[in-house]
């Protein structure tokens, strides 16, 4: 289970794994009430987003595992009325007509089904409980609980990271939980408690550079601390627990007023800052730092606004602490260290060049709407130079550049799921051997190999072999019979040690990899995924543009899923050099050949339909 909800969580999982593209039905629900207000403003502007919207949240509430609260007649009765719009799509005046007609009662009904869902708490708690049943039946799992525990999790993740909680924060308090816990039984018990707690509340101080005092700021949700006054957090009641948390405040207030290093804390001193708090309600801290920094950023709109001639800014740092707390939490954006950095290979152009400025801010971009805002940008000027406009060529090719992405994925998933327990250097020597990168040095010692570098064609047809057909696998890896022998048994042996999702994750991929009909359902549900995505996206780019919020957080989830199709895109598209809408008309094609190859192989499991290293390339 902690592995499980780890993966979904984490920020490098791609899109088949990650949490962030699974469309939850509160959210799909949400999207399709915006859709229906925005065509009762703007009928003929308005009507194109309406059906894709409502297809968005029958795909949504037919994919989960909420079985139960799906089938409530509110939900039923607004599936009835979106496939009746669906239903009349191919004619644009048949369903300019339904919708006008039905506007009203579609409204209705999609906000009645919202209600079902009691704005995500009835729809986690049947999670929830799904998965505390799960955990209760018994201490060993089976395949098919495997499976639906994984489904479960990922989708369990994505309905938290809809309420705004931070997935890689909840990921680790529920792996802390289980390690407190010590049997199956008590982990239920303690997840269905954990779950069912209310936001808690928190108070965050935010600095505002190069000014000291903003006038009626006491009318506002903002707190200003006096560097005059006694300086804490205005709490009386939990007076008991504060000291330690009401010193870090000052040492951080020192510290951006521009007075830690003083000799003299009595001296006089020009203050570069000011220290606001705001108090919010949040499942974490993350959280509860967004919702200060939107609230301190629309101030600073304002000053800014108002002050034409200066600039004033939000800083990211803030200062969290959680009401009733000893410690306080120190909060920044979660870059990592890079050390050693190199530059993307990609043909350049005005449009390309456009799109990495758009896709660096993207990624350094806080809110997540307007991360949505500057990925879309990004990808649009991908697609100029082609007939067809810009967004319509990237919303209908780049969901397959995506999806042939992710049949490379399923390799270093599998890696991944091997590795990274115990690390590369682990793998048996004669597993190694047979995965091993050709190399052709011309140096005169040979160098130590590093693990790590491995073949991925080598490595995925050791995964899918079936042990009888070794010479098909000593001719691909270029090994004799014997060593591939050797490599098979070792492997298999070597399994056994895996963790339970590791070694589920890893039978997954080979699952997928032998099959041609899961397979072909891979990539096609992939692209699906990502076509859906950037849907979302282009209706959020609008939105944004015309009169959406920039610092609403109820786009983070959606806004991971943008850097991620940009990413995958920035991976594909260097080695086709050319114009890139050129290049993204050809990647699409490429994926239906990947389909109509994967369909000829036929009954010969042990092969690998396509080449992995060669996929992605022209």
């Amino acid at each position: 289970m902690s592995d499980a909800i780890a993966a979904a969580a984490d920020p490098r999982a791609h899109l088949s794994v990650s949490a962030c593209s699974f469309l939850v039905p509160p959210a799909a629900l949400s999207e399709s009430i915006e859709a229906v207000e925005a065509f009762q403003n703007e009928p003929e502007h308005a009507f194109k987003a309406v059906v894709p919207a409502l297809k968005r949240a029958q795909r949504a509430i037919g994919r989960s595992t909420a079985n139960t609260l799906m089938l409530d007649p509110s939900i039923v009765a607004f599936l009835l009325l979106a496939n009746g719009a669906i239903n009349r799509e191919h004619n644009k005046g048949v369903l300019l007509a339904f919708l006008k007609a039905n506007q009203v009662a579609l409204a209705n009904a999609a906000i009645k089904a919202a209600e079902v869902c009691e704005q995500n708490s009835a729809y986690l708690a049947e999670l929830t409980s799904s998965m505390a049943n799960i955990l209760e039946s018994q201490e060993k799992f089976t395949q098919g609980q495997k499976t639906r525990l994984a489904s479960l999790a990922r989708e369990l993740v994505a309905a938290v990271s809809n309420q705004g909680r931070t997935p890689e924060l909840f990921s680790l308090s529920v792996h802390q939980l289980i390690n407190q816990c010590k049997t199956s039984a008590a982990v239920a018990t303690e997840f269905l408690a954990k779950m069912n707690v209310a936001p808690q509340n928190f108070q965050v101080a935010v600095v505002v550079d190069a000014t000291v005092r903003t006038l009626g700021i006491d009318t506002e949700v903002f707190r200003r601390i006096e560097s005059r006054e006694s300086i804490g957090w205005n709490t009386p009641a939990f007076g008991s627990k504060r000291p330690t948390a009401d010193m870090d405040l000052t040492r951080f207030c020192l510290q951006h007023w521009g007075m830690g290093n003083s000799p003299d804390a009595t001296a006089m001193h020009d203050l570069q800052a000011q220290i606001l708090i705001m108090k919010t309600q949040a499942w974490d801290v993350d959280q509860a730092r967004h919702a200060a920094l939107d609230a301190a950023e629309g101030l600073v709109d304002r000053i800014n606004a108002e002050h034409r001639t200066s600039h004033f800014g939000v800083k990211r740092k803030v200062m969290v602490w959680e009401e009733g707390a000893k410690s306080v939490h120190e909060v920044l954006s979660r870059n990592k260290l890079v050390p050693t950095t190199r530059m993307m290979n990609i043909s350049q152009s005005p449009s390309v060049n456009r799109s990495l400025r758009f896709a660096s801010r993207a990624a350094g971009e806080r809110a997540g709407s307007m991360q949505v805002f500057f990925a879309w940008i990004a990808l649009e000027y991908l697609g100029r130079g082609a007939p067809k406009t810009p967004q319509n060529l990237v919303a209908e090719h780049v969901p397959s550049a995506v999806s042939l992405v992710a049949l490379r994925q399923l390799c270093v998933l599998a890696w991944w799921a091997l590795t990274r327990e115990s690390g590369a250097g682990k793998l048996p020597l004669g597993v190694l051997n047979v995965i091993k990168r050709d190399t052709h040095s011309k140096a005169r010692k040979p160098k130590k190999r590093n693990p790590n570098e491995f073949d991925m064609n080598k490595l995925m047809a050791l995964l899918i072999s079936d042990g009888l057909h070794l010479e098909h696998l000593a001719a691909s890896n270029g090994v004799s019979e014997d060593d591939a022998e050797a490599a098979m048994q070792e492997w298999v042996l070597f399994q056994k040690s895996l963790s339970p999702h590791a070694a589920f994750q890893v039978n997954r991929v080979r699952g997928i990899l032998r099959d041609d009909t899961r397979l072909k359902q891979f990539i096609e549900e992939i692209r699906v995924d990502a076509d859906e995505t950037m849907q979302r996206m282009r209706f959020v780019r609008n939105q944004t543009a015309h009169n959406a919020g920039a610092g609403s957080t109820e786009h983070l989830p959606l806004s991971e899923a943008a850097l991620k199709i940009l990413d995958a895109v920035f991976e594909v598209l260097p080695q086709w050099g050319g114009l890139p809408a050129t290049s993204l008309i050809s990647i699409s094609q490429r994926w239906k050949d990947v389909g109509v190859e994967i369909l000829k192989r036929g009954n010969a499991r042990h092969v690998l339909p396509f080449d992995a290293v060669r996929v992605l390339k022209p």
